[in-house]
């Protein structure tokens, strides 16, 4: 089944009620509120840090071996690895999230984004993002969104590729010579191009953002008139 624009987002492949809840209590009511939803940031797997720092970067992490604890007073199960990137020894954490040893038993290599801190010797980061290592010779660049309600960045780039899987065309609203003059994509382009980039760069990013930036201002000129 083909979406257009306006489309009411429970018709989006995944999303019942829990998350067209979620959704419509941050605004969001149709397609096209979904995906004027942009990521704040990219993480781009070209690019993978081999000396760690205190800024956030994505590392290759190899974990060497793990262990689970359990702290009962407060609830917590504590998740600590003891890993390398690239020849440096360094240790993550990762509180409430046992079922990650699973994964760590498949998988002792994985990409992770964080913030490393240098403590007890080494460094240390606590709950970062974590990544299989993907299949291909190009790793794939990753948006990251603000969460909506109980939806986090996860969720909602599976809700907004299930969305884009069968977006069709709506007429454009911007008058033809627009279009021509600033050399603006289609709606289905520039969404595409924003949530799925197959490169990160940055300017090629925020030319597509234009289209939208462009629509606004012009509709606001003309309320004013």
């Amino acid at each position: 089944m083909k979406l257009s624009l306006h489309s009411p987002v429970d018709l989006i492949k995944g999303v019942g009620k829990k998350y067209k809840d979620a959704l419509n209590n941050g605004g969001i009511l149709s397609v096209f509120d979904l995906l004027l939803h942009f990521p704040v940031h990219y993480l781009d797997f070209s690019r993978v840090s081999t000396v760690v720092g205190s800024e956030k970067e994505i590392y290759l992490l190899e974990v060497e071996k793990w262990s689970v604890s359990r702290v009962y007073r407060r609830r917590l199960t504590v998740l600590k690895l003891n890993a390398r990137i690239g020849d440096q020894p360094v240790s993550v954490v990762f509180f409430n999230k046992a079922y990650l040893a699973e994964f760590f038993k498949e998988h002792r290599t994985a990409y992770i984004y964080g913030q490393f801190q240098f403590k007890d010797n080494r460094f240390e980061c606590n709950t970062p993002m974590i990544f299989p290592i993907f299949p291909g010779t190009r790793p794939p660049v990753v948006p990251v969104y603000n969460r909506i309600g109980t939806l986090k960045s996860g969720h909602l780039k599976k809700i907004i590729d299930a969305a884009l899987d069968v977006l069709d065309d709506d007429p454009d609203t911007l008058p033809a010579y627009c279009c021509q003059k600033y050399d603006f994509p289609s709606f289905t382009e520039a969404f595409q191009g924003i949530h799925r980039p197959g490169q990160y760069r940055p300017n090629d990013i925020y030319g597509l953002k234009k289209r939208f930036i462009y629509s606004e201002f012009l509709y606001f000129q003309m309320e004013l008139q």
